[in-house]
């Protein structure tokens, strides 16, 4: 998983991901932000999955949900289910475009790791 953590000029946190999981950098900068109790909730949750006390969880935001199990984790758009059936060839041919701002996946102990980097970064002073 490649990403990188940075503020703007305002000095608000903002996240960037490779192509095929440009959606947690979304996820991140958009509804996330700097929300410590919703990022603490979350790693609360993922340790809970890990040590096999819960099957699954899910974590509605603003713009993308959360869904996470034993195994995988991942953030979608608002909405994506809703669009998937159509089959429409203008909107698949878009929608193959920008899918991976509006999904990603990846596995449980990399989504961590990565959540907790950017808790720390979040946390710091500019």
């Amino acid at each position: 998983m490649d990403y990188e953590f940075i503020r703007d000029i305002m000095g608000q946190c903002a996240a960037r991901f490779s192509m095929e999981q440009e959606a947690f950098g979304a996820w991140l900068t958009e509804d996330l932000r700097n929300k410590q109790a919703d990022i603490t909730a979350i790693l609360s949750a993922l340790a809970q999955l890990r040590h096999s006390q819960r099957w699954d969880y899910e974590h509605q935001g603003c713009e993308f949900i959360l869904q996470a199990d034993r195994d995988s984790v991942s953030v979608s758009a608002n909405g994506l289910n809703e669009t998937e059936g159509e089959q429409h060839d203008e909107f698949d041919q878009g929608y193959q475009h920008d899918s991976c701002e509006l999904h990603a996946e990846c596995g449980l102990e990399d989504f961590e790791s990565m959540l907790r980097a950017w808790q720390s970064f979040t946390q710091e002073k500019n």
